[in-house]
């Protein structure tokens, strides 16, 4: 009967989680298309119908400022989505714990390792971390920096 319990607090926390994570997911992407098309499309403007935006040094402070606080965003959003992952993983392991009939002990599915996202897990494709939020900086970064070029009079 307690073990019914846990299992399904378990789930509970697991797919609550996972919800989170999928729904923070699709702003992630809506937010990294929005504004790659800002700066293609301000691109695409220029070179089409040869439109001169003000530039100055104002106009490429904001147009960097733009993709700055993108990636600070998006920074924070996957060390959210990270987290999300971390407990819905301790809650599926602490699920598998049970039906093998192991003792748990003091289940702590909330409990986030300190070292969960390390600066060294850009070089570790595939461990989580920080690889997929840093190829998506540079993505943003390259496009803002080649869209600013192509805007400089």
């Amino acid at each position: 009967m307690q073990h019914d319990r846990i299992i399904d607090f378990c789930k509970f926390t697991s797919e609550t989680n996972r919800r989170a994570f999928q729904a923070r997911k699709q702003h992630e992407w809506k937010i990294i298309f929005s504004v790659l098309t800002l700066y293609i499309l301000s691109a695409a403007l220029k070179l089409k119908d040869g439109f001169q935006f003000p530039v100055g040094w104002l106009f490429y402070s904001a147009y960097g400022l733009v993709a700055l606080l993108t990636i600070i965003f998006l920074k924070f959003i996957h060390t959210a989505n990270n987290t999300n992952k971390y407990i819905a993983h301790n809650a599926e392991h602490a699920i598998q714990s049970l039906l093998n009939g192991n003792d748990l002990g003091q289940l702590d599915l909330f409990k986030v390792d300190k070292q969960l996202f390390p600066w060294k897990s850009l070089i570790e494709p595939g461990k989580g971390g920080l690889w997929d939020w840093f190829c998506k900086s540079v993505l943003i970064g390259v496009v803002a920096l080649v869209s600013g070029i192509v805007l400089a009079p």
